[in-house]
């Protein structure tokens, strides 16, 4: 499941996990609804990318295209060193 941020600019950004990793995406906009249009989109995509047959929409691996499409971000916790 996908959720929303906001930067300090104001600016909305994706970030969701997948595989294991924290994943984020920025958004380019301050429009809270042009932004939960877009989250909408990214949780139906991960739920067919989910699905045991593997759909992908551009015939490549699934986790190879969350990749292409998103940035993993490392977690603010591991990154500090703090259990």
């Amino acid at each position: 499941m996908a959720w929303l941020e906001t930067t300090k600019n104001g600016y909305y950004q994706i970030v969701f996990r997948f595989d294991g990793e924290r994943y984020k995406k920025g958004l380019n906009t301050r429009d809270v609804r042009l932004a939960d249009a877009q989250k909408l989109r990214v949780d139906e995509n991960i739920q067919l990318v989910k699905r045991p047959t593997g759909y992908s929409p551009v015939g490549k691996p699934a986790l190879g295209v969350v990749k292409q499409w998103y940035h993993p971000v490392e977690d603010k916790k591991s990154s500090t060193g703090d259990s």
